[in-house]
């Protein structure tokens, strides 16, 4: 079943309370690279969401990518590793796999036998928070100040991870 459906069959399978509190809670309006995030009426423009990874070091390498600045804080999500060409090739050759094809083929084929890689144990996506400064940049006005986590958590799926950010944005907002 391809994600689309799976998450239509979740989407389907929610009361249709559950379903207007998930559009209440994640509303959200996109102006001047500043989102503005509709909180009981009030707009809130302490959340700034950017479009670059906000942390791991192969975070360039992950489909999945989530980072919005909080306050003081930087909330970053990523997930759905996919890893380079040479090491995909040297991860099928350990694992006995045999990658067929070339380029997009190739990485179809990658995609079909393995799938995207866990980012840490036993997990596809994260969920991190540190102390933001800004920057002078215009796409990203603001990065990690350093690296040492606040808080953390990890998820197996997609929507997990997406609203888990959101709640972990909730979270560092009231801080």
């Amino acid at each position: 079943m391809k994600n689309i459906e799976k998450t239509q069959k979740w989407w389907d399978s929610l009361s249709y309370e559950e379903q207007k509190e998930i559009k209440k809670e994640t509303k959200i309006i996109q102006k001047n690279q500043i989102c503005l995030r509709t909180i009981g009426g009030v707009m809130d423009k302490n959340w700034v969401w950017m479009g670059h990874a906000g942390h791991l070091i192969v975070g360039n390498e992950c489909q999945f990518r989530l980072n919005t600045n909080v306050g003081k804080y930087i909330v970053s999500t990523v997930g759905e590793y996919v890893p380079d060409s040479n090491v995909r090739e040297i991860l099928a050759e350990s694992r006995g796999i045999k990658l067929e094809g070339k380029g997009d083929f190739r990485l179809a084929d990658w995609m079909k036998k393995n799938g995207y890689e866990n980012i840490g144990f036993n997990r596809k996506y994260e969920t991190m928070v540190f102390k933001s400064v800004e920057t002078d940049s215009k796409c990203c006005p603001y990065r990690a100040l350093d690296f040492n986590e606040l808080d953390f958590c990890g998820y197996n799926l997609a929507r997990d991870a997406y609203f888990g950010h959101i709640k972990m944005c909730d979270k560092w907002n009231k801080k």
